[in-house]
This record gives structure tokens, sequence and C-alpha cells, in this order.
């Protein structure tokens, strides 16, 4: 029998970014607006310098839909749908775009990342959030004199 190991060289990171969701998570949404499902998202760090890159599946919002913020070493991301009224002539036979109200957590340590210089782009429904690493995080090349 062959054993298999996985690699996951960020895994403690985003094990950090993602730990304020209880493993039940179906039992802690019932009661709660926090989502971690909601909207799909990837959370990327690049090897060299360090830097988070979070996208968001947001097709069909429109940007003052959106809400971003940073308090207490946390990312928020909220959607906040606007009510938008049906046709009176047709039924929905499937519902497979989800347009719901949503609010989103992540854990980010303002110690080790600068989100003063944090951006967001929004384009072609995935919007975009770039968190630098703070510069004394970032490795250095010692440079050899001889």
């Amino acid at each position: 029998m062959t054993q298999r190991f996985y690699y996951r060289p960020f895994g403690e990171l985003f094990d950090l970014l993602t730990r304020d969701f209880p493993s039940g998570v179906s039992s802690f949404m019932e009661n709660s607006i926090y989502d971690t499902k909601f909207p799909p998202c990837n959370i990327f760090v690049d090897e060299k310098t360090l830097d988070l890159e979070f996208e968001y599946a947001l097709a069909g919002f429109k940007l003052n839909e959106i809400d971003i913020s940073f308090e207490d070493d946390y990312l928020y991301l909220e959607v906040m749908p606007e009510k938008k009224e049906e046709e009176d002539n047709r039924e929905a036979l499937q519902h497979g775009i989800s347009r719901r109200q949503s609010k989103s957590k992540y854990y980010i340590p303002f110690s080790k990342y600068d989100v003063e210089k944090a951006s967001a782009n929004f384009e072609d429904g995935i919007l975009k959030v770039k968190i630098p690493a703070k510069e004394e995080r970032k490795p250095k090349k010692l440079r050899i004199q001889g």
C-alpha cells in the first residue's frame, strides 16, 4: 500500500487565514452572516515577496454592492445585492447564479502585512485584493564583500 503525503508549503498561512471558521461550518452558518463558501475565493501568496492576493468570483454584482474593510487583523468582504424586481410572466426553473448577502472574514496579521498599501480591482466579475507583506518580512539577500 502506498502512502500519500501532501505538500502544503503555505498550509500554515492558509490555516491562519481561515482559523476562525469552525469545522462544523454548516451549523455555524445557520446562525451567522459569515460565509466561507460564498463568494468563491482563491487565495495566493507570492513565494518571493510573500504578498497575499485574494480573488473573489462576484459575477453579476455591481461595484456599489461590494464593501472591503480591514479591522483588528481581519479583512472583511461584504456583498449586499440590490433587490431586483422579477418579471411577472416568468418562473425560475433553476437558480444557479447566487446573488445573496454575505460577509466573509480572513485573518491578516497586521504585524506582517501592510494593509495601508493594499489595493483592490474589480473587473469582469472578479474582485482582486492585493496585500503586500511589510518590508521587514520580505526575504533579503546579503551582499558578500570580498
